[in-house]
């Protein structure tokens, strides 16, 4: 079994702002064991041809507990300019159109398809070649013609090429890209495609400059009307939390063409725990670190209060364009929201009488009025039939637009607003909500609604009685702690998720369409979900904190033969272990050498994996049981030759982007394993890795070790799905290159794939020698500057006719010996020492240079 990219193939009819400098028709080779067909539109495998072992990176028997097949890997190689990064933007172009044009379930309707790309992807996977090919053309209009819009062909086809040749298999028009253009309007082959029968695309490149939406204007944007911009096809696949559910991702996230620098490193951090604590030997992520200890504190806020101080510091920002009442709105309407309110205020006075005392904290009593109070103005206003609009108005076309949202835009006047103010006093169910809701806005009142019926719901699954308890600031207890990130956090993950009856039903412009039971039990179904179907990433933290809250709910106990021996086993080892950290309380000021609690890693290490083996039966994963998300906690890693240690958060930039970047690799490769095969949801056994320019921030050392280090890293994991995985770099390193292949090298100069004319194999090869052969050095390794100033020195002793005085002599000497390459630097010598000689004037002067010349000698 093997999965690998094999060519690409930009085709007649691509726009020229996606070819760049790429070559139409012309193959670009990724394994040079295959060759195209004579003149034909496909590929075939070369005959006698020295391709590499399907072990060379990975044989099957390194890991019997992984479902891992095989490791390939590729690099794409050439000058700034050369067209690698065209050959990649032009795969991701066509993956994406490619997926979107095969979803027939609309989970990828927020693709948005690439204008003008033809071509097609030559991949072998399951042992068979396979011939993507995509025309997504665009059919020009003439001026004079009835329809003038421009219409984009679309067109896709995929293709088994098989094994032996024959006449037969050439007159089938599915090898002859021309029975394709001529189609005259769009078609889509009527083969049932399936997003998953094919392969997960991970796109990783830090480069500054790169993936700038804007570059990408001639492709096509759609507008999007809520944020009232510009969008590009690139926007849709940066990672986002979907589940890995768009097939082609890229990494790291970028907004407005910018890596927010301080999130991808906690991002980081958290997938380099998620390893470090499920297996012994990713402790080690690269050699100069040896993670042994783990530092602890409780989070300066609960998550309640991260929560409601979330909510305030939004409000301020937030505007008021909130309407949650439809245009056809009745006073039947009115008092149903209005009951709903009331009666939620009654329910839940602990909670809103809490979050007052909050907001009163942080504005120190100063009062401001926030668009709640305009809402149950207008409502009151309708409900006994007050005029609010002002007399200039009241022929305005506003007037037939839905009522609130003309209230909204235009305001009441004073007079009326006091009127409103006085008579809402007089009524009881306006009065309280406006009393106890008057510092919210009401974006922040429905938050608070999700808040409870999500606490109603955790109280009946846990079992808790006397909900009120849980408003009061019991810091001291492990379990107030982690019930509310639980609450907290479904409120935030329901929005995610992929059921559109939980994600719609919870957006502030529908909750209030729902009575309190029906949320409750959206809620509870979504709960379900969670614990028993939902493994994926989006719930990770969440699962985590539900699972630890069942367990000093019902401690398990169980006995296990260890070594030979039998030793009894509790889950509560592992709650108790947690405990003592809140036991410690927190700290006021946040730093470093303030940490709480302190223990060995492999401490923590044992008491997970015990835990995950007695409770075997429930079908939990290790990261199940990692640290909670109400803690913060630092590892520290033994250095060589040091006494003190080093924590992870002071590491230095170059050595955490590799840590961050191989951890990263690894955690989003296990994520992809752990989403079951489901009717709504993608799984994959085959993954394509493309790393573009990765070295930015390594030594060269680092370098050398990052193919190893990522080879071995994914050989120590135990994969349940992904079967095989193909690596791509796209490099400037000699060093990485090395570790590669020719075969598996594709060398480009000037949009133009290049044969290796002499031989060279990549693979173990000298550096320098590389330098020259795979990356076109053609005027040699020494840097410009250098060149330039050592010929400017040759012609300046060449030009010397008459005599050299001893201070010019002195001046080039200095200057010569700066060269460190021997053969450079003693002609030179030579060729001064012999103007310098021919200038003396006497033989005394004679001799004194060549008694200098010994004494330099002999030192």
């Amino acid at each position: 079994m093997s999965f690998k990219l094999l060519a690409i193939r930009p085709l007649e009819g691509c726009e020229e702002n996606i070819l760049n400098n790429l070559q139409v028709n012309k193959f670009y080779f990724f394994d040079d064991s295959y060759k195209q067909y004579k003149d034909h539109d496909f590929i075939i495998k070369k005959e006698n041809y020295n391709e590499l072992n399907p072990d060379f990176y990975y044989s099957k028997n390194e890991n019997t507990e992984s479902t891992l097949q095989s490791i390939n890997i590729n690099a794409i190689v050439g000058k700034n300019g050369s067209g690698k990064s065209s050959i990649i933007e032009f795969l991701l172009r066509l993956l994406n159109n490619f997926f979107k044009g095969i979803d027939e379930n609309n989970k990828l309707e927020k693709l948005i398809c690439v204008e003008g790309i033809v071509g097609e992807l030559y991949i072998l996977q399951d042992e068979k070649l396979y011939k993507i090919y995509i025309n997504f053309s665009i059919n020009k209009y003439k001026e004079d013609a009835k329809n003038k819009k421009n219409e984009i062909r679309e067109y896709i086809n995929v293709l088994e090429i098989p094994q032996i040749i024959s006449g037969k298999v050439l007159e089938n028009d599915g090898f002859k890209n021309q029975s394709y253009k001529n189609e005259k309007y769009s078609v889509k082959n009527e083969t049932k495609f399936k997003v998953d029968d094919y392969f997960f695309t991970m796109y990783v490149n830090y480069s500054l400059y790169g993936l700038d939406e804007k570059d990408f204007e001639d492709d096509g944007f759609i507008y999007d009307n809520r944020n009232k911009v510009n969008v590009s096809w690139l926007n849709k696949i940066f990672h986002k939390n979907d589940g890995y559910q768009t097939p082609v991702v890229i990494h790291p996230y970028r907004e407005s063409a910018m890596i927010d620098v301080r999130r991808e490193k906690e991002l980081m951090k958290q997938r380099l725990s998620a390893l470090i604590f499920t297996n012994e030997e990713y402790r080690t992520v690269i050699p100069q670190y040896s993670f042994d200890e783990i530092r602890f504190r409780l989070k300066a806020e609960t998550a309640l209060d991260h929560f409601l101080i979330y909510q305030f510091e939004k409000q301020e920002e937030d505007k008021a364009t909130l309407d949650i009442f439809p245009i056809n709105i009745s006073k039947n309407i009115i008092n149903e929201k209005i009951g709903f309110l009331s009666k939620w205020i009654d329910d839940n006075i602990v909670l809103v009488n809490y979050f007052n005392k909050k907001i009163k904290e942080i504005t120190e009593g100063e009062k401001k009025t926030y668009d709640i109070k305009i809402y149950l103005y207008a409502a009151y206003a309708f409900l006994y039939d007050i005029e609010v609009r002002k007399d200039e108005d009241i022929d305005s076309e506003d007037i037939n637009k839905p009522f609130l949202s003309y209230i909204i835009k235009n305001q009441f006047e004073h007079s009326k607003l006091d009127f409103l103010s006085e008579e809402i006093k007089k009524t009881s169910p306006f009065n309280k909500i406006l009393e106890k809701t008057s510092n919210m806005s009401l974006e922040t009142l429905i938050s608070l609604i999700q808040l409870t019926i999500s606490y109603d719901v955790f109280c009946k699954h846990l079992g808790y009685g006397n909900h009120e308890i849980y408003y009061k600031l019991n810091t001291d207890k492990f379990e107030y702690h982690l019930f509310w990130y639980c609450v907290v956090k479904t409120v935030k993950t329901i929005k995610y998720n992929t059921n559109r009856l939980f994600s719609e039903s919870f957006e502030p412009k529908n909750i209030l369409k729902n009575n309190k039971s029906d949320l409750q039990y959206l809620t509870k179904r979504y709960f379900v979900d969670i614990i028993r179907i939902d493994k994926s990433h989006i719930t990770d933290k969440l699962r985590r904190s539900i699972l630890l809250l069942e367990l000093i709910k019902n401690p398990i106990k169980k006995t296990l033969q260890i070594d030979g021996e039998y030793k009894i086993f509790s889950s509560s080892s592992l709650i108790d272990y947690y405990r003592k950290i809140v036991n410690n309380g927190r700290s006021t000021k946040w730093n470093l050498q303030n940490w709480e609690f302190s223990r060995d890693i492999e401490e923590l290490g044992d008491l997970i994996n015990n835990t995950k083996a007695i409770y075997s039966r429930k079908n939990i994963e290790l990261t199940d049981l990692l640290p909670p998300a109400i803690f913060d906690y630092d590892f520290y890693s033994s250095i060589k030759e040091k006494e003190k240690k080093i924590p992870l958060s002071k590491i230095s930039s170059g050595q955490f982007q590799k840590l961050g970047l191989l951890s990263s690799i690894v955690y989003h490769l296990k994520n992809l394993d752990s989403i079951q095969k489901r009717a709504n949801f993608n799984s994959y056994k085959q993954v394509l890795v493309v790393l573009d320019e990765i070295e930015l921030y390594f030594h060269p050392e680092q370098q050398r070790e990052f193919v190893n280090d990522l080879v071995r890293l994914l050989k120590l994991n135990k994969f349940k799905q992904i079967e095989n995985i193909n690596i791509f770099f796209i490099t400037h390193s000699p060093f990485i290159l090395s570790d590669i292949p020719s075969q598996n090298v594709l060398r480009l100069k000037q949009g133009k794939s290049l044969q290796d004319e002499n031989g060279l194999n990549s693979f173990g090869a000298n550096i320098h020698d590389l330098l020259a052969d795979e990356f076109f050095l053609e005027n040699g390794f020494m840097g410009e500057f250098a060149t330039l100033k050592i010929n400017e020195i040759f012609n300046r002793l060449k030009e010397i006719n008459s005599k050299i005085s001893k201070e010019q002599y002195d001046s080039l000497l200095r200057e010569i010996n700066l060269i460190g390459e021997i053969i450079i630097k003693q002609p030179l010598l030579d060729l001064l020492h012999n103007k310098f000689k021919d200038s003396l004037s006497d033989n005394e002067l004679l001799v004194r240079y060549y008694e200098n010349k010994i004494k330099e000698l002999t030192k």
